[in-house]
């Protein structure tokens, strides 16, 4: 029973990083629905990949003077986790101090992929690609601008033949290309109607677009600097 409960606190311990990871990704970005296994499967993924990097950093330093001798010992962990934690309260505060220490340079190194930092989106991405597939409004929108772009202005054709023009304000984050999907733009706005052969030009103000209304958008990518 000892080695069952040490067994299970290390398992959770180990899949937090993934945890954390899978969190912001959903919150950073809207992405579709895949079936449990499949989310399951890069949660442990991206758990492993962030401790074995997280082992490999601690390792070097672990050797030296200072510390050396002073981390638990891995392999009596894993062998026998009830008997070595559980050996005492001292061993039980001192295996947790580190876990949690190991914890939280895991948990550290997955906010770095979720938010893709330097280098580390290069492994991030073919690691964890959003774990699902992002709609086509979220890559046109956030994952393809190009650098140095300080806003994006949107031409849509509606399906009545009129268009409307303006900077992208928000957008629906609705994972999945529904009909209901809303894009809100703003001032500068142009719009044509079919009926009228000038456009009208506002100033201030909103105009809300549904996906069902838009037939194709065209969008580009400005910079204030001149």
């Amino acid at each position: 029973m000892p080695n069952t409960l040490a067994g299970l606190s290390i398992s959770v311990a180990i899949l937090i990083p993934g945890y954390v990871h899978f969190a912001i990704r959903r919150n950073l970005a809207p992405a579709k629905h895949l079936s449990r296994a499949m989310e399951s499967m890069s949660l442990v993924v991206v758990a492993v990949v962030a401790n074995m990097l997280t082992l490999a950093f601690l390792t070097p330093i672990l050797q030296l003077p200072p510390i050396h001798g002073r981390a638990p010992d891995l392999a009596q962990l894993l062998r026998d986790p009830g008997g070595y934690i559980l050996l005492n309260n001292t061993r039980l505060l001192y295996v947790l101090g580190w876990t949690t220490l190991f914890v939280l340079l895991a948990s550290g190194l997955s906010v770095a992929f979720a938010y893709r930092v330097g280098p580390l989106s290069y492994l991030s991405r073919p690691l964890a690609p959003a774990l699902g597939q992002y709609t086509d409004w979220h890559h046109v929108f956030e994952t393809n601008v190009p650098g140095g772009s300080d806003h994006t202005h949107l031409i849509c054709e509606l399906v009545d033949g009129g268009y409307a023009a303006g900077d992208l304000a928000w957008y629906s984050a609705e994972s999945q290309a529904t009909p209901d999907r809303d894009l809100v733009l703003a001032p500068p706005l142009q719009v044509w109607r079919p009926d009228r052969p000038d456009s009208e030009v506002l100033q201030e103000g909103r105009l809300v677009l549904s996906a069902r209304d838009i037939r194709r958008i065209y969008v580009s990518y400005v910079s204030d600097q001149r």
